[in-house]
């Protein structure tokens, strides 16, 4: 309800009244992935050498988030697969839900049944190893492929999807293994 007076110069009383508009945005929910060999601080959760070498072994771990800060969110599940080249090592640390690994697909996958509307962020990590082969000489190894990560919107009743590129051995945001990717 709006009371008017005048309008430009024309003068005299209105009422105006208007239906209240209503929006509803979906929830902001996401998903960071990262590959790391070592912490932000520089110790180090990998192990092996770096740049990584034909025939020996390094482990890595992959990080994925959860963020939001809007809504509850309901059955999540992120999801990736493992190249060949990757082998998963039961090493893994979840804050919510549960983190599986099926060795025949070669899925990992992480469930959260549900995330209130208080919570804000959740993360969930395990380790891989990777030992290149010569056919890998010169390029980026694949550690895991592209991450899918699916929630519902319960205040919305409403679909997320979100896709995540896949981790290589390229890891830009480790101050460790940075430009020492490339398999030797």
């Amino acid at each position: 309800l709006a009371q008017i007076e005048r309008v430009g110069t024309t003068v005299g009383a209105r009422t105006v009244r208007v239906s209240p508009l209503s929006l509803r945005y979906k929830s902001d929910a996401d998903l960071r992935t990262e590959g790391r060999y070592s912490t932000e601080e520089g110790a180090p959760i990998g192990s092996g050498p770096i740049p990584p070498q034909v025939g020996k072994t390094t482990d890595y771990r992959i990080l994925w988030n959860v963020t939001k800060s809007v809504h509850a969110l309901g059955e999540v599940v992120v999801r990736a697969k493992l190249p060949a080249i990757a082998i998963w090592t039961s090493k893994s640390r979840v804050e919510r839900g549960t983190l599986t690994y099926d060795e025949a697909s070669r899925e990992v996958r992480w469930s959260i049944p549900m995330l209130s509307l208080e919570m804000t962020d959740t993360s969930a990590s395990f380790d891989v190893q990777l030992t290149p082969e010569r056919a890998d000489v010169g390029r980026f190894a694949p550690l895991v492929g592209e991450a899918t990560f699916e929630a519902l919107d319960t205040q919305l009743d409403a679909r997320i999807l979100r896709v995540k590129p896949a981790i290589t051995t390229d890891l830009p945001h480790d101050e460790v293994a940075r430009g020492r990717g490339v398999v030797r």
